[in-house]
């Protein structure tokens, strides 16, 4: 059973930290992790991409191909355009690779000018900047896409040594290939790594790849639903989450 290992109101002042379960393999005390890996979208930038408006997008689409609604709909969108790919390729791979592109370019027609606009939250750049300072591999992991995260980081460039986007994968978190992947490329075991974000995908997927994962409040979920996913901490944001870790690691 997961124990808490510091009580809530020993910090009464300051950033809002949870130390809501002891990581799963507590790293020695004083010791830093060697890497940190972020969720992009609702982590380190504030997108606010309307996926309602691309799931709807997508399930329309999907229609015209004359797919049923619910089974596709059952699913998270990028999810729900492989289903439909691979049911497609049964029959004919030229019509399967035609459906997938034009599902990205749906899917891209809503990302981009949420893109276009996005900037990183207050106190990213300079939370990353001192993660770095101290030693730390930085990546990221994303469901979106190489050509939005270009959009960003060209306006807005951020201390990170490389990301792995959508089409870098052939299985996006929450499954553990994603973060594997990125963590192969910087080549640190899974165990010395952190995984951060916004969302229960990135939570599940850091825990199923055996990293410790942390969990910021942006964008929605609450601390309990994180808590039930078993996050090893919970901030309210990613500059308070990476100082927490600079502070007891």
């Amino acid at each position: 059973m997961p124990r808490s290992i510091v009580p809530r109101n020993v910090r009464p002042t300051g950033p809002r930290f949870d130390f809501t379960y002891a990581p799963h393999a507590l790293m020695t005390p004083n010791r830093l992790p060697q890497a940190v890996v972020f969720d992009f979208d609702g982590t380190l930038v504030d997108s606010q991409i309307d996926f309602g408006l691309m799931r709807r997008r997508v399930v329309e689409h999907l229609a015209d191909w004359r797919f049923e609604p619910d089974p596709a709909a059952a699913r998270m969108i990028l999810e729900a355009v492989h289903w439909a790919r691979e049911r497609l390729a049964e029959r004919s791979r030229e019509e399967a690779e035609r459906y997938y592109r034009e599902a990205q370019a749906i899917i891209w027609e809503v990302e981009r000018p949420f893109c276009e606009r996005a900037q990183p939250f207050p106190g990213v750049p300079e939370a990353l900047e001192r993660a770095h300072a101290a030693g730390l591999r930085l990546a990221v992991i994303t469901r979106n896409s190489h050509a939005g995260v270009d959009l960003v980081l060209q306006r807005h460039p951020l201390r990170l040594e490389t990301f792995v986007t959508r089409e870098d994968v052939s299985q996006v978190k929450p499954h553990p290939a994603h973060l594997l992947l990125a963590l192969d490329q910087l080549g640190v075991a899974v165990q010395n790594t952190w995984m951060i974000g916004d969302h229960p995908t990135d939570i599940t997927c850091g825990r199923e790849a055996g990293a410790h994962t942390g969990a910021v409040l942006t964008t929605g979920t609450c601390a309990d639903e994180f808590r039930r996913l078993g996050a090893d901490l919970v901030c309210d944001t990613t500059p308070e989450l990476v100082d927490c870790l600079l502070t007891i690691c």
